[in-house]
């Protein structure tokens, strides 16, 4: 994988990362806080939501995203602790370019993040209204 430019958040590659992996604020402020952490730092979804601020519902669900997407891993039996693990080591380089631009410029980033969620919601609508117009047969 290449080496994205920190401040080029028009870099295909990084915009895709952050369509693909990061669905809102409460994901980055997670992933940023697991990056600021020391390597293979264990944390509860309540310490993850008193430290960034984030309500202990919405660190969770992010958590849980985060997660199914192979960014986050739980540990433990009850799995109640989670650790930043990237099952993809290139995504690595991709969240620390991220968390260099959303320290240098978290507007430019929240910009992206806001631009994805509006092409989510219209990508969700387009479905939706596409499905009303399918033929079904009797159920």
């Amino acid at each position: 994988m290449s080496r994205i430019a920190v401040a080029d958040l028009q870099e295909p590659e990084l915009k895709q990362f952050l369509f693909d992996a990061v669905e809102g604020v409460e994901d980055l402020q997670v992933l940023v806080w697991f990056l600021e952490q020391p390597a293979g730092c264990e944390a509860s979804a309540t310490r993850i939501a008193e430290q960034t601020g984030v309500l202990r519902s919405a660190a969770l669900e992010a958590l849980t995203r985060l997660v199914a997407k192979g960014l986050v891993s739980t540990v433990g039996a009850q799995g109640v602790a989670f650790r930043y693990d990237p099952k993809d080591p290139s995504v690595h380089a991709l969240l620390e370019a991220v968390l260099e631009q959303y320290r240098t410029s978290a507007v430019q980033i929240l910009k992206v993040l806001t631009a994805n969620a509006i092409e989510r919601v219209r990508t969700a609508a387009l479905r939706t209204f596409a499905e009303s117009f399918r033929i079904r047969g009797p159920r």
